[in-house]
C-alpha cells in the first residue's frame, strides 16, 4: 500500500518517484531495493515515460536492521541498571541525553536546552571545581574519565551521581565529542556510609574495651601490690600473737 500510495503521489504532483521496498526475485526470496523513477513530459507537460533505476539495498538494510537492534539492547540495558547516556559536541558544547539521563537530574521529559554550563549548574558547589577541572583536563588531554559527585535535582533533592567519558571524533563530520555514561549512586554511597559508620562504632567500642582491660589489668595489679603490702606486716604481728598465746603470764 506504501509503494502504491507513493506512485500515485509522484503522478498526481509529476514529480521524482523514490521508495524503498522489499521484491521477491525468481527463487522467491525477498530482497530490499531502492526503485527511483524520473518522469519525462511532452510538449503538453503530460508525462509520457519514466526512466528509473533499482538498487539492490539489501545488505545496507540488514546492516542498518542489526545496527538498530544493537542499539535497542543497549538502550534496554541501560535503561533496566537507570543508566543515563549522554553526547557533548566540543564545538558549542551543545549535548545530547537519553531519557533516563534526563531523570537522574530530575526532568520527566527531554524537553528543554542542555548542555555543559546546564549540568555544572547542578552540581552542587561543594563539588563544581573539582568536577570542572577534571572534566576540562580530560578533555584537553582528550582521554576518558571517571567521576563521583552530588548533584541537586529540580526540586532541591541532593544526589550522588556516577559518570564516565570519553573523547572522541564523528566520524561523520570530524567534530570533536564527548559520549559517556551518569548513573545515580545515592544508594550506595548511603551504604557505604553506613558501614563506614558501623566500622567507626566498632573501632570505638574496640579502644572502649581495651581501655577496660588495661585499666582492670591496672587494678588488678594494685590490688596484688596492696595484698602484698598488707600481708608482710600481718606476718608479724600473726607471729607476735602466737608468740604471746605460747608464753606463760
Amino acid at each position: 500500500q506504501r509503494v502504491i500510495e507513493t506512485w500515485q503521489h509522484s503522478l498526481n504532483n509529476q514529480i521524482k518517484y523514490s521508495v524503498e521496498t522489499r521484491l521477491r526475485r525468481h527463487d522467491g526470496v525477498y530482497r530490499w531495493w531502492l526503485v527511483r523513477g524520473v518522469p519525462s513530459f511532452d510538449k503538453n507537460g503530460e508525462i509520457y515515460k519514466w526512466f528509473g533505476t533499482c538498487t539492490d539495498i539489501h545488505d545496507i538494510k540488514e546492516t542498518e536492521k542489526a545496527l538498530r537492534d544493537s542499539q535497542s539492547r543497549m538502550q534496554f540495558i541501560l535503561e533496566a541498571n537507570h543508566v543515563g547516556s549522554w553526547d557533548l559536541n566540543l564545538q558549542d558544547y551543545t549535548a545530547y541525553r537519553s531519557l533516563e539521563h534526563a531523570r537522574i537530574f530530575g526532568y520527566d521529559s527531554l524537553e528543554g536546552e542542555w548542555n555543559y554550563p546546564l549540568f555544572l549548574q547542578h552540581v552542587v558547589p561543594e563539588d563544581k571545581a573539582r568536577i570542572d577541572s577534571l572534566s576540562q583536563n580530560a578533555i584537553r588531554e582528550q582521554k576518558g574519565w571517571n567521576f563521583e559527585c552530588r548533584i541537586r535535582k529540580t526540586d532541591g533533592e541532593i544526589r550522588w551521581i556516577w559518570g564516565t567519558g570519553k573523547y572522541l571524533i564523528d566520524e561523520k563530520d570530524l567534530s570533536p565529542h564527548v559520549v559517556g555514561l551518569v548513573q545515580d549512586i545515592t544508594e550506595r554511597k548511603t551504604a557505604e556510609q553506613r558501614i563506614s559508620d558501623l566500622l567507626a562504632q566498632e573501632q570505638n567500642l574496640t579502644q572502649q574495651r581495651l581501655v577496660a582491660e588495661q585499666a582492670n589489668q591496672a587494678k588488678s595489679a594494685f590490688l596484688a601490690n596492696m595484698s602484698h603490702e598488707i600481708r608482710t606486716p600481718l606476718n608479724g604481728i600473726m607471729g607476735m600473737l602466737q608468740l604471746l598465746e605460747q608464753t606463760p603470764l
